[in-house]
Formats: C-alpha cells, structure tokens, sequence
C-alpha cells in the first residue's frame, strides 16, 4: 500500500492533490508532528500542500518520503467517515490503525458516498473484507458499502439493505462470511465474499436503534445490546448468525443506553459494550445467556465512539472525537481479557470519528 510520509514543523491543514486532474485526495488540519498519508497506488504524481500561519522563511514540512506499507494480517482496524458536528457535517474519509502497535491513524480511502456517518461496521476476520451498511446522508440510506481491509483504498458499492437503517448493529461469524445488520425492528443478512442485496434474516424481541452489534466470530453467535424507541433500553438480544430466526432474550445491561459501540475477543467469547453517551463498559460471556457486569470505564466520555479488536488478540480500540479540535479525535485501548479501565493511547485520529462505523480484519 502506497503512501507518504514525514515530519510537520507546525500545525497546518494539509493536503494530498492527484496533479494529473488538480483535485484534493485527502485532506486534514494536523498538529505539528509525525503523519502518514496511504492509499495513494492508483495515483501517479502527487503534490502535498500545507496551509499554515507561519513567519517568512520557515517551512511546515520536513523529511516528506514516499512509503509503502504492508497492512498487518489480523491487525489492521479501519474506521469509516464520521459526523464533524456544529455546520460542518459528515465527512467520507476512511482511517486505519495497527490495532496490535498503535500509532496515530492513517489515511486508508474514501467511503463511495460522500459525507456518510451513522453507519457501522463488520468483516468476515481473515478473508480481509470490511462492510460498513446502512448510514444517513441527509436521510437514512439502505446501502452498503465493502473494502478490502489488506490493501485498502476507497471504498465500493456492495448491495443494498432490504430497508434503510441508520446507526444499525452489525456483527459476523468471521471466515464463515455471514453479515447480520439490525436495528428498528428487522435483521437483515449478507454473504460477505460476495456481492449483492440484503436479505431478511428475522426480528429483534423489541423494537429499537441506535443499538450495536458484537459477536463470537466462527462460534456463531451474535448478540444486539441497547438501543432506543422514545426511551433508552438495557436489554440484549442473541441470534445463531448461520440461522435465519427471530432474536431471542440474552439478558440486560447494567443501565440503558443508546448510540453504543461494542467489541469482542472472538472465539475467547468475551464482549464489551461501551455505553453511547458516557464511559461504562460492560461486558458479557457472548456463549453464556446471562446479565452483563461492570468491567471499568473509558478514560474519558466516548459519546457516539466506534470501537474494532483484533479479536483473540484481545485489544478492543475506540475512536471518537469531541470538540471538533484535532487534539481531542481520540484513541483510546483496552485489554479485554482483564477487567479495567480503558487506556488513552496518547494517539490521535486526523478526522473527526464521532458517529463512525468500524470493522478489521481480526
């Protein structure tokens, strides 16, 4: 995978141009510090701009070298566009961690449709496809969108839901290559390998969204937590994700919660759900119907995070931005293995990830 990188001097808004066409690749306000810029193979000559307050004579970049990168097998987690919040609005840009050695994000692609956000995120681990349905542009959309999370780039059209959903869970029985999208009443299905419209799968015991979706990977369970329909619920639905059924009663939460994020060790059958609009975790034994319990707390509020792991290798990280500043899009990781507050990575994320989706290849 193709890229640059180097040093800024200063803060300054940067920006990637292809030269052959003069339109803006990437762009983003950074901090004075190291960066990386991938996803640039289908471009030839490039110029990179920085914009910046600066005093005659001084420059904001250093040490700008082209790079390429080989993405870490079962490591890679990839986060999708994301609301800026205030006027602004959502944002398309796609950005990617080395979940096992964090670092501040990378430039991955861009998703198809421009300024999409509350959407979420799935894959099927090892076979590198990432998926993040469903969304809200100016309204709620039903269409899905998949990349490969081994080479990145942009994203590409994969199919559509059988409804519109915005902010569903979405969850996976990894290499088995079966998708699961719920939210408001319905559960739709996809083959993940393989391209093509959404099917429907069953329904949920209560209606709701604004839920999320986290699963045991090749052991094929699927479990929904939270959510809201006037008023935020505590409780958590399971599913078989190689059956088609209706969910059934897992057990509850330990407060209502709308607008979660959630991950999982996999087949270690351990899941977490942070709660949208403070920092609780919780955490379940997906293969065990049962309550939840408190696991510890985010080192800050994650109002709105999207979270991915790197599954029995047991780091869960969350993405979010608060404040619309770059110094507060953070990164924060977990151990899910052992009961515990979360960890501020010191690492940022270049654009906003506040109501993103996320997914890896784990």
């Amino acid at each position: 995978m193709k890229g640059v990188s180097g040093n800024l001097q200063l803060d300054a808004i940067v920006r990637v141009i292809d030269e052959s066409s003069n339109t803006v690749i990437w762009y983003s306000d950074l901090s004075a510090s190291d960066y990386a810029v991938y996803g640039l193979d289908d471009y030839g000559s490039i110029i990179i701009l920085a914009t910046c307050n600066v005093t005659s004579g001084t420059s904001a970049f250093a040490n700008v070298v082209p790079v390429d990168i080989t993405l870490p097998a079962g490591n890679t987690g990839v986060w999708s566009g994301g609301d800026y919040g205030g006027n602004e609005g959502y944002h398309n840009v796609m950005e990617m961690v080395n979940i096992n050695s964090l670092s501040n994000a990378f430039y991955f692609g861009d998703q198809s449709t421009k300024k999409k956000c509350y959407d979420s995120g799935t894959s099927n681990g090892a076979n590198n496809r990432g998926v993040f349905p469903g969304g809200q542009t100016n309204q709620d959309t039903n269409d899905i969108q998949y990349i490969n999370i081994s080479t990145g780039g942009d994203a590409i059209t994969f199919g559509y839901l059988t409804t519109s959903f915005a902010f569903p869970g979405a969850c996976s029985n990894g290499t088995n290559n079966r998708g699961i999208v719920a939210g408001y009443n319905g559960i739709d299905y996809i083959t993940i390998s393989t391209t093509g419209n959404a099917s429907n799968f069953g329904n949920l015991v209560i209606n709701r969204r604004h839920g999320t979706m986290l699963d045991n990977g090749t052991n094929d369970r699927g479990v929904f937590g939270g959510g809201e329909d006037g008023g935020s619920f505590n409780s958590m639905d399971y599913i078989t994700i190689s059956t088609t059924s209706n969910a059934q009663d897992f057990g509850d939460l330990t407060t209502g919660s709308r607008w979660l994020t959630s991950c999982s060790n996999k087949t270690n059958n351990r899941g977490l759900f942070c709660m949208g609009s403070g920092a609780i975790l919780d955490y379940i034994s997906i293969n065990s119907v049962g309550n939840a319990s408190d696991f510890g707390d985010l080192a800050a509020n994650a109002t709105d995070a999207a979270a991915t792991d790197n599954g029995v290798g047991n780091r869960g990280v969350f993405g979010w931005g608060a404040g619309y500043v770059v110094s507060n899009y953070k990164m924060h990781y977990i151990n899910i293995s052992s009961l515990g507050n979360s960890v501020d990575s010191g690492y940022n994320f270049f654009n906003q990830k506040y109501r993103s989706g996320a997914c890896s290849n784990a």
